[in-house]
């Protein structure tokens, strides 16, 4: 998983000139970082605040609107070209005397509200299954946008694996089993994935069904899903790789 001060949707940057943004890793390549183009950054402020600082009934610490970003990525051979989009506002004013005062350290807040195409958050084994690595890798943007929503990816992402385990069953009636009833049937019926179910259940029931049910999602409880999530990837599909070259050096 990329380091969690690199998850972080704010951050602030001193001094007016161009910022520097966090390196985040390229979502192609893996092998660069994403770095800033050299003045790279368009500021569009808010309604009226334009003409406002421009009229003098507003000052400059007050601007605030949004911003769009270009980045790309500094290895040679791929040099990806990523998109950031999100809020500003200045930063760093001071008050002498009851006046405000605009200090060399301002500086602007950044509230990141989309990257495309979204840096990966954990490490998906290559053997893991279409399926699941597609709905993780959709989970990413979702993270920097609407974080509801990307713990709703991540559950359909459980669903997958689920799916993987044991063919998607219904019940008589031919609806489909809820997901977590699923799992349970799962652990009953099936003792060998106990483990992995037990995972999946942790992450549905703390994370997936309040994001499937409108509830508010906390950033940080959602990178601990994605940290317990790529130890769980591993343990599924990294070590069947690691199966698949010992019984392929076996062979004769």
């Amino acid at each position: 998983m990329i380091s969690r001060n690199l998850c972080k949707v704010s951050f602030e940057c001193v001094g007016m000139d161009e910022p520097t943004f966090p390196r985040w890793p390229c979502p192609v390549c893996s092998d660069g970082r994403l770095q800033l183009r050299p003045k790279a950054i368009n500021y569009s402020s808010a309604e009226g605040v334009h003409a406002g600082i421009e009229l003098g009934y507003l000052e400059r610490w007050d601007d605030y609107g949004v911003f769009a970003a270009t980045m790309i990525c500094d290895n040679g051979p791929c040099q990806l070209g990523v998109a950031v989009l999100g809020d500003y506002h200045v930063t760093g004013n001071v008050e002498f005397f009851g006046r405000q005062h605009y200090e060399d350290n301002t500086g602007r807040r950044f509230d990141i509200k989309s990257i495309h195409k979204s840096p990966p958050l954990i490490t998906i084994p290559e053997a893991t299954p279409t399926p699941i690595a597609e709905a993780v890798q959709r989970s990413f943007p979702l993270y920097w946008s609407d974080p509801r929503a990307c713990a709703g990816s991540v559950r359909i992402a459980i669903e997958e694996i689920a799916d993987h385990l044991i063919p998607r069953p219904t019940n008589p009636r031919g609806t489909p089993i809820p997901l977590r009833q699923r799992l349970k049937n799962i652990r009953t019926s099936h003792a060998q994935y106990t483990e992995h179910v037990d995972t999946c259940l942790v992450i549905v029931e703390k994370l997936g069904n309040p994001g499937a049910h409108g509830e508010s999602v906390d950033r940080d409880r959602l990178l601990d899903a994605y940290e317990l999530l790529e130890i769980e990837l591993a343990k599924m599909f990294a070590s069947s790789r690691r199966q698949e070259l010992i019984d392929r050096l076996r062979s004769p």
